[in-house]
């Protein structure tokens, strides 16, 4: 075996070895998200018992973001867990100003316009989650065209104060 042959077979199993230990970044609900999840809501339930049931059914589109957003910033989640909590707290507060009783939650879930209201909140976070990238995309590329636009005008009023020679072809 001659060393080149050697030397190109240890840096193949370097190569692959160093892949090996490489580490895929995690995606997915991680376990402190559940423990996390689970602490705030036997808080809650402590702390707002009867409107916690009112808050658990008006915060499952932010519930259903988080296992649905594999990306590993969780953007979509955050997106739409704070149009999410938009369209909750202000019913959440009704809620409260009314004491917290269990009459008071069985009529605020009993108005279908709540519901409406929290699940287009929701929604709109969804929207703003798939819009938002193309729209900041639409715009940067008018910048770009602008820019280039406003090159080509300054290059040939170069060329024509200084003549053809000066632009590089």
């Amino acid at each position: 075996m001659t060393s080149a042959s050697m030397a190109s077979r240890s840096s193949k199993s370097a190569v692959k070895k160093a892949l090996k230990q490489r580490k895929k970044p995690s995606v997915g609900i991680k376990w402190w998200h559940i423990a996390l999840l689970l602490i705030a809501g036997l808080t809650l339930v402590v702390l707002i018992k009867h409107s916690f049931i009112f808050l658990l059914a008006g915060m499952l589109p932010s519930i259903v973001a988080l296992i649905v957003d594999r990306s590993h910033r969780k953007d979509a989640f955050k997106t739409v867990t704070a149009m999410n909590l938009a369209g909750v707290l202000p019913y959440l507060y009704e809620l409260w100003l009314q004491g917290n009783t269990v009459p008071s939650v069985q009529n605020m879930v009993g108005q279908m316009e709540v519901w409406l209201v929290i699940y287009a909140a929701a929604g709109a976070g969804w929207i703003m989650t798939w819009f938002g990238p193309r729209a900041s995309q639409v715009v940067m590329e008018m910048v770009a065209l602008l820019q280039t636009a406003r090159l080509e005008a300054s290059q040939k009023h170069l060329v024509d104060e200084w003549g053809p020679e000066i632009k590089r072809q």
